[in-house]
Formats: structure tokens, C-alpha cells, sequence
């Protein structure tokens, strides 16, 4: 009856049988799904009907689909029937030996199966064992030979590697190989003067040496008066030797004109040029610091006052020079500020005024000491020092490059600056002792009135060497150690 309830068409009156025939088979899963499956697409057949006719492609191609799934479950059918005889028979054959009292129980037969498979399985790598075992014996047997074991090998405490003295060693000679190219390089791309002789090494003619001021330790962050504290340290001698040096350019009693002045800022020509009026200041004579620095002013900083009326009031005509003179902690050692700063500091200096000032200026002091602006940077201070009686030009020691010296005579020969000398600031004294003993001679003795005789007696009676117990310094005479030296020298 299933049989042909399934070959017959199905349509919507037939989908409550469909829905029936899951609750039959319900102990068979695949055949509930197909049954499931075709109720579905019987209902998607009805409902597309009413959108199309039956000619139409998606219609044929559905109702093959629902064709197919009713040959499926024919067959599924047919194959639970057979199972179903199948098991029937089974039932009847095991009542049939319940009846004759031979029953095996199905769960002791499995068990007993089980663990006849085991047994074998045990027993047949239990053969193969003993196989091979008979076979390692019989190679032993054949192979081997008798040994016997006299001495157990040492064991070394010296490892095999690393090797401490070949490491040592690379490491000492990769120093070494690193210094020399630090050397090398530093040698190469240095380009500072360090030393007095280095000026004129570098130079076409002999530019006159004033002196050189020893390296300042306590680092300052403005230029000070510092010859008054510390007056027999060597920084303050340096300072009576360049004094001393101008009494041999010119020995005069009338009022002096020094110009100060350098190739960039940082070269301490403020610093000679406050100090080089204490230090003047010390022997009774009258000395007035002036600040022409007019764009970058440091006088007064230095001297601890405000900037208020200087240089640019004076030149300006809206004030006296007199009403801008200051007076210092030292007697007879005055100054003046550059003052407000004006628009043309350069239109000022060249001034007639200037001139007039300085005139004022000599009938009251007898030296007069302006700190121009540097030279390389700006050209205001060049006129000064075509008039001053000492020009005096600032290097710095490992500051200054090499070519500043070039700058010097290019400006000797441009402006006729035949009187210029020059002064080398920050120089390391330990460093330079052979030049502080004996460079004096050759770096003074610039031409033959004075400077054969003053060469002389200043290497002998005034050097460096002779002095070095009067000094205060600490560890002046002190030697230096190697590491000292050679950390010294990568500071150059």
C-alpha cells in the first residue's frame, strides 16, 4: 500500500500522506529527511504553479527533482523491507535455539572474540621478539671483540674553546688598530690652532706675538675682571706679560688707543680686553674700558651693571661722555657700555664724534681700551684699529680654525694694519711648555729695535719657566699621568 501511495502523483491533496509517512519510519533517519525534503519541494511546486505554467523552466526542473526523490525513497523502501525479512529471521532462528537450550549470549561471544584477537596479536610479537634477539646475540658474537677498559680517559680543566689568549689578543691589536684610526682621523679633519707657534706656521710673514692667556678652568658664562682676585696665578702673569710687551711696541708717555678685536664671537676679546685694563689699572695708570660691540655688547655683564648709557648715546649726541662713564671695583680701572643699541652702529663709529670722544678720553686716561666687534663678521671695527696705537687681535686656542690666520694678514695688507699683533686666549700651559719657555724670543722679537733684545731677556728673565714657583695654580707643576695625556689630547 506504501508502494503505490508513493508512485501515485503528488499534488497538494496528497502532502497530509507525506507528512505521515515521517511518523512510520521513524526509527530511520535518512528515509524521514527525504520524506521531509520532498514535502518541502511539493509545497515550493504548488506555489510556484500559481506564478507560472507548467511549461516553465524552474517548474520542469522542480518537478524532476520531486521525481527523483520519489525513485529514492522507493528504493530506501525496498531496502527496509529486505532488512526488516532479514531480522525476522534472525529472531525466529535465536527463539528457535532458546527452545533447545543452546543459547550463546551475543555480548560473552564478542568479549570472547576480543580477546582471542589479543592473545594472537600478543603472541606474534612476542615470536618476533625472540627473532630478533637471536639475531643482535648472533652479531654481537661475530663482530665483537674482546676489550677491557685500563685507565678511564682525563678530563681536561683547560677548555678547547674559546681561546681566552687569542681573544685577548684580537681584542689588544682591535684597540690599538681603533686608536690609531681615531688618531688618524682627528689628525686629519683637526683644523684649530692650538699652540703660538701654529700662527706663524701658518702664516706667509711673521705676524707679531703679544702673548698668550692660559685656559681658564672655572668656566665663566660671561667675560669678568678676574686678574684683582688671584693676582700671582699664571692666567693674571700672562696678563703682565702682554703689558709688559706693549711698553716695548711703544714706551710713550702720551695717552695710548688699544683695539681689541677678533675674527668671530667666543674668542675672549672681551675677556683681554676688561682684564688687560686690571691689569694696566695695577700700575697707577688711568684706564677706561669702552664697549663697541654695539650689536652684541658684553662690557657691562661682565663689570655687573645695566646697559643703559654707553657708546650709541654718546655718538648719538644725546648724552655727554661724561654723564656715561662708569667706574669699576678697581681703582683707576673705569668703563663704558655700548648703551642703547641703535640701528647703525656702523654710520656711529666712523663718526666724527667718535674722534672727539676719544680726544675727550685722552686728556682724562692714559690708556684707552676698545673692545670692537669681530672683524670677520661685521667691518665696524677695522677703522678703529687704523687708529689705535696697539690693534690687538684675539685667537682662540682649539677654537680658532687654522685659516683665521690668512683672515689676519689679509687684513694687515688691506687696511695697512702694520701695528697689529696678536694674542692667543685659552691656551693649555702644560700642553705648550716648550713654546711658553721658548717661543717668547722668536714670537716677540718682531723687528730689530726692540724685539732682538727684548727676545732675549724675556726667554731668560721672563719666561714661562722661570715663574713656574710663583704661580698659585694647584697642579701646576704636577706631572701628568699617562691617561691624563692622552685624554688631554683627544680634547684638542
Amino acid at each position: 500500500m506504501f508502494s503505490e501511495s508513493l508512485s501515485s502523483e503528488i499534488n497538494s491533496s496528497s502532502i497530509k500522506n507525506i507528512s505521515l509517512l515521517t511518523n512510520i519510519f521513524y526509527d530511520d533517519e535518512l528515509i524521514k529527511v527525504m520524506i521531509t525534503q520532498l514535502q518541502e519541494d511539493v509545497l515550493k511546486r504548488e506555489i510556484l504553479l500559481k506564478e507560472v505554467t507548467k511549461n516553465n523552466k524552474k517548474f520542469i526542473q522542480l518537478n524532476r527533482q520531486i521525481e527523483e526523490e520519489i525513485l529514492y525513497i522507493k528504493k530506501a523502501v525496498k531496502l527496509l523491507k529486505e532488512n526488516y525479512k532479514v531480522n525476522k529471521l534472525k529472531i525466529i532462528d535465536r527463539k528457535n535455539l532458546m527452545v533447545s537450550g543452546n543459547l550463546i549470549i551475543p555480548e560473552n561471544e564478542l568479549e570472547l572474540l576480543k580477546l582471542e584477537q589479543i592473545t594472537e596479536i600478543n603472541n606474534k610479537y612476542y615470536t618476533q621478539l625472540l627473532e630478533k634477539e637471536t639475531e643482535h646475540e648472533l652479531n654481537n658474537a661475530g663482530i665483537t671483540t674482546y676489550n677491557e677498559i685500563l685507565e678511564s680517559a682525563p678530563l681536561s680543566e683547560i677548555p678547547i674553546s674559546p681561546n681566552k689568549a687569542l681573544i685577548y689578543l684580537i681584542f689588544f691589536f682591535s684597540g690599538i688598530l681603533i686608536c690609531v684610526v681615531v688618531v688618524l682621523i682627528n689628525y686629519i679633519t683637526h683644523d684649530k690652532i692650538t699652540a703660538l707657534h701654529e700662527i706663524n706656521k701658518y702664516s706667509t710673514t711673521d705676524i707679531p706675538v703679544l702673548g698668550m692667556i692660559p685656559f681658564l678652568k672655572n668656566k665663566m658664562e660671561v667675560s669678568q675682571l678676574v686678574v684683582d682676585k688671584s693676582p700671582k696665578s699664571m692666567l693674571t702673569e700672562s696678563f703682565r706679560a702682554i703689558r709688559t710687551n706693549l711698553q716695548f711696541i711703544n714706551n710713550d708717555s702720551e695717552s695710548k688707543v688699544i683695539a681689541v678685536s677678533s675674527t668671530i664671537s667666543g674668542e675672549g676679546k672681551t675677556f683681554l680686553a676688561i682684564n688687560l685694563g686690571g691689569i694696566i689699572a695695577f700700575t697707577g695708570k688711568k684706564v677706561v674700558v669702552i664697549d663697541l660691540d654695539m650689536r652684541k655688547p658684553k662690557i657691562h655683564l661682565g663689570l655687573g651693571i645695566k646697559n643703559e648709557l654707553g657708546m650709541s648715546d654718546v655718538l648719538s649726541k644725546k648724552n655727554k661722555i661724561e654723564e656715561c662713564i662708569y667706574n669699576s671695583s678697581l681703582d683707576n680701572l673705569d668703563f663704558i657700555t655700548a648703551g642703547t643699541l641703535p640701528p647703525n652702529p656702523s654710520e656711529l663709529i666712523i663718526s666724527e664724534e667718535f674722534d672727539h670722544s676719544i680726544k675727550k678720553l685722552k686728556k682724562i686716561y692714559d690708556y684707552i681700551i676698545i673692545d670692537n666687534p669681530p672683524v670677520g663678521l661685521v667691518t665696524d671695527g677695522i677703522p678703529v684699529l687704523q687708529k689705535a696705537d696697539y690693534p690687538i687681535y684675539v685667537f682662540k686656542a682649539n677654537y680658532s680654525r687654522k685659516k683665521f690666520v690668512q683672515n689676519v694678514e689679509k687684513l694687515i695688507r688691506d687696511n695697512n694694519l702694520t701695528k697689529l699683533s696678536v694674542v692667543l686666549n685659552g691656551v693649555d700651559a702644560k700642553r705648550n711648555e716648550y713654546s711658553n719657555r721658548y717661543g717668547y724670543g722668536y714670537g716677540y722679537g718682531y723687528g730689530y729695535g726692540y724685539g732682538y733684545g727684548y727676545g732675549y731677556g724675556y726667554g731668560y728673565g721672563y719666561g714661562y719657566g722661570s715663574y713656574t714657583s710663583y704661580y698659585t695654580d694647584d697642579d701646576s707643576s704636577k706631572e701628568k699621568t699617562i691617561f691624563k695625556k692622552i685624554k688631554s689630547y683627544f680634547k684638542k
